[in-house]
């Protein structure tokens, strides 16, 4: 199985939800030839001491669109 069918395994159903996804949220919302798009609905329980989005989620939401 390349990338590809692996990614689109995911998003039918076929292969389980990574556990990080699931952990904060991460939604898979396209996935094609050159072409992986993930949203996340940013929330209090992604907040830094600061307050604000931490940035381990970010590099997590792009780790997944592009990995």
């Amino acid at each position: 199985m390349n990338g590809l069918e692996a990614m689109q395994a995911l998003a039918s159903g076929k292969a389980p939800e990574p556990p990080i996804a699931k952990l904060i949220g991460l939604e898979m919302v396209e996935v094609a030839k050159g072409r992986a798009v993930f949203g996340l609905e940013a929330s209090r329980k992604h907040a830094n001491p600061m307050g604000t989005l931490h940035g381990g989620v970010l590099c997590d939401l792009g780790d997944a669109a592009m990995g």
